[in-house]
């Protein structure tokens, strides 16, 4: 692995271990001119010289995050105004994670979007983008505990798993990963409908999300932009990180969240997930 890369990954860990850390990144690797972009929220407007040097000071922030250090977002995660007050963190860490913040779902299946074509992606860069979506996942998984938090990170993995199930019962070589994914669709369209009912009957207050969040969409670009023969491998990767952020998510709302019908909803999902995990890793080892 040579420095750029090294550097790179040494800034993911850095800026996944910092406290704070509200929304994910949106890196697109460039490897044929081996360059990295990280989107900018568009509320933070372009990054200046001034963004550099006070990195939670922005155009189009109406406060400054340190005054918000005690918030917490809509999705029930610690506000990033706690990094910027600690001076040990690096300045680069923290400008990454005040411009990588975003709200869970934003809407990117609006009118223009358009998916790759199979055989389009460069495998060795769906493998790195798709590493990092997974352990951003299971921190913002692991950080949610309010209502509307947990509603809009349940149902966007359910859009999320439908999608990709849906695409690899008719894309994927083996049986085996075939059979997983009609399951998964059919598991998955199941706890939508038991989640619907519960925001239906009133039990619960919350908006669920229109459409997947920028990240998960990453990850079905990714499974679409696949060559036939790295397509099975793509999509049982994505299923064990997607199934270990599920894990964190309806086990940790189990635990410690803020609304009885839901706490109970994710107890008894949670051990359905444990299976699919499980299912999901013994394919890995034996579908090559």
């Amino acid at each position: 692995m040579n420095a750029v890369w090294t550097l790179l990954l040494a800034l993911m860990l850095v800026c996944l271990a910092a406290h704070g850390i509200t929304g994910y990144f949106d890196l697109k690797l460039a490897m044929a001119t081996r360059t990295v972009t990280i989107f900018e929220r568009p509320m933070l407007g372009p990054l200046s010289g001034e963004s550099l040097r006070h990195p939670c000071k922005s155009p189009g922030v109406s406060r400054p995050a340190t005054q918000r250090a005690a918030a917490m977002d809509v999705h029930g995660r610690k506000s990033f105004g706690a990094l910027c007050m600690k001076p040990s963190v690096p300045r680069i860490a923290a400008a990454a994670l005040c411009l990588a913040s975003s709200a869970l779902a934003q809407a990117p299946n609006q009118p223009g979007h358009e998916s790759p074509r199979p055989g389009t992606n460069t495998e060795a860069v769906s493998a790195t983008e798709d590493a990092v979506a997974g352990l951003v996942g299971r921190v913002s998984a692991e950080m949610t505990s309010t209502m509307q938090g947990f509603v809009t990170a349940a149902a966007t993995s359910d859009m999320y798993e439908v999608a990709a199930g849906k695409l690899a019962m008719e894309r994927a070589r083996s049986a085996e990963v075939k059979a997983f994914a009609r399951q998964m669709v059919e598991a998955h369209t199941g706890t939508t409908k038991k989640l619907q009912g519960l925001l239906a009957g009133g039990q619960v207050k919350a908006t669920p999300p229109a459409a997947l969040d920028n990240r998960r969409q990453g990850m079905l670009d990714n499974l679409k932009g696949a060559s036939a023969a790295d397509f099975d491998h793509r999509y049982i990767v994505q299923q064990i990180a997607a199934h270990r952020e599920a894990q964190a998510l309806f086990e940790g709302y189990a635990k410690e969240g803020d609304n009885a019908a839901l706490k109970d909803f994710a107890a008894t999902t949670a051990p359905t997930i444990r299976m699919h995990l499980s299912m999901a890793e013994n394919l890995n080892r034996s579908v090559k």
